[in-house]
């Protein structure tokens, strides 16, 4: 097979595989439920700029930290 037919089969084959198991498992470690609940906060109150949790505003981290988990 030429590289032109190749590239492709393997970049779907490589997308397949990486989303189809996505979501598929729990909250790792002690972090991640905080950081989730942080990012959903912050979703659903349009505020992006200040990151809270439980209503009470959590500012040990950046915003930026928790747009990039």
């Amino acid at each position: 097979m030429t590289a032109r037919v190749l590239s492709p089969l393997l970049l779907l084959l490589g997308v397949l595989l990486f989303f189809l198991a996505l979501g598929n498992h729990q909250l790792q470690n002690s972090t991640e439920p905080r950081v989730a609940g942080i990012a959903m906060e912050m979703h659903l109150s349009d505020n992006w700029v200040t990151p809270k949790l439980n209503d009470q505003p959590f500012l040990e981290k950046p915003p930026m930290s928790v747009w990039l988990d």
